[in-house]
């Protein structure tokens, strides 16, 4: 359809979309102007030649998780010119195609009507779907339709969206699930207008749609809780207006176990582990030291007098030039997706516009997807490996 491009993401070890794939490429190139697709790199080596051989633009990304990989795609997709998206997941698309194709293409025409359009479940569509995902989707709606204040099913898979939509998405979202996350970014950031549709065609066929690994049925419904959680939890907190913090500046005598906390976590974030810490004696004297020239760079972040992150600024030569140096920004994990981050960055930018500072610099590692992402979304750039690969340097600037 003209201006309206797929956005899709793929995560498929043992191939088991391909031969529906190779039956359904043609039409799926036919219905839409551009086809985005993010494929991780445990995804099957046959299936991702096919794609290769397919009008798909094709970006291959680690395997970080259905929200790391949407992100990615929606940059991705935003390289192009188109003015409307559809978002949905592979299978589901695949899985639509086969079961109602006509339904898909009015769908799509459809899209241009709308800055973002909730594709929601028929009641027999819904009802095709396993137990343990009814159960615990039906709880997660409604509690989305609750905040929101009109009833959606948003547990499908799939919505569409404008390209100016988009870019509030790019900007904002951060959260562990998209599902929720995206049409509150629309809703309550934006301040545009998302509406629903219910469709036929999003039914549950499990050589397609199911678990990619076999799992126990209480596992299965775990699985299928945590989610729920995790989505309805980003329903009510995204968009919403954030406590204010405080920053104060660190005192080691009082903060000590608090800042290696901290600092460890933030090694854990990056790195998946600890273990290259180092002397913790010789981090707080560090940090004591940095704190004697910059008292309101190295600071504690209160929320209601708790404790939930640190920040380390300073202002340093690099290249016989000053530059601002942001050596740790950390959020408590139950703070992270939440808009705090953006809080922190705002502090950050205000203590170096103060110190005369034009640009920044820190460093971040590799495999830290969703930082980079963070980090890039504020402006800053990759400018080379450093300590064999460890890390990126990256940098920004002060505007």
């Amino acid at each position: 359809m003209k201006n309206v491009a797929l956005v899709t993401v793929l995560h498929d070890p043992s191939g088991k979309i391909l031969s529906l794939f190779r039956r359904l490429q043609s039409e799926v190139e036919a219905l839409y102007s551009n086809l985005y697709i993010t494929i991780s790199n445990e995804t099957n080596d046959e299936l991702c030649l096919a794609l290769e051989r397919s009008h798909f633009n094709i970006k291959v990304i680690p395997k970080k998780g259905a929200a790391h990989a949407r992100r990615e795609v929606i940059q991705f997709g935003l390289e192009g010119d188109n003015h409307y998206y559809h978002y949905c997941d592979f299978d589901r698309l695949l899985t639509w195609i086969e079961k109602d194709k006509t339904e898909l293409k009015e769908v799509i025409g459809d899209i241009p009507n709308h800055d973002f359009l909730v594709l929601g479940r028929t009641k027999e569509a819904f009802d095709s779907h396993p137990t343990e995902w009814r159960e615990t989707e039906n709880i997660t709606n409604k509690i989305f339709s609750l905040e929101l204040g009109q009833q959606m099913d948003i547990t499908a898979g799939t919505c569409a969206f404008s390209r100016e939509c988009s870019r509030y998405i790019q900007k904002y979202s951060e959260a562990a699930m998209t599902d929720a996350e995206w049409p509150m970014i629309v809703h309550r950031i934006a301040g545009m207008k998302v509406n629903e549709r219910l469709v036929n065609g999003l039914a549950y066929l499990k050589d397609i749609n199911g678990e990619n690994k076999e799992v126990s049925d209480s596992q299965k419904w775990v699985n299928r809780l945590k989610l729920s959680y995790i989505i309805s939890e980003t329903a009510i907190s995204t968009g919403k207006a954030l406590k204010p913090l405080d920053f104060h500046t660190i005192d080691t005598s009082v903060h000590r176990e608090t800042i290696l906390a901290f600092r460890k976590g933030s090694f854990i974030a990056s790195f998946g582990h600890d273990r290259d810490f180092g002397d913790e004696e010789n981090y707080v004297q560090w940090v004591s030291g940095k704190v004697r020239d910059f008292p309101t760079g190295f600071v504690m972040v209160y929320e209601s007098g708790e404790a939930i992150g640190q920040l380390e600024l300073q202002v340093k030569e690099f290249e016989a030039e000053k530059i601002g140096y942001i050596n740790l920004y950390y959020l408590i994990p139950e703070r992270r997706g939440r808009g705090y981050g953006k809080v922190l960055h705002d502090y950050a930018m205000e203590f170096f516009k103060k110190h005369h500072i034009g640009e920044y610099h820190l460093r971040v590692a590799p495999d830290n997807h969703q930082a980079i992402s963070f980090y890039k979304r504020n402006g800053m750039e990759e400018m080379y490996p450093e300590v064999d690969g460890k890390v990126i340097r990256m940098r920004g600037f002060i505007t």
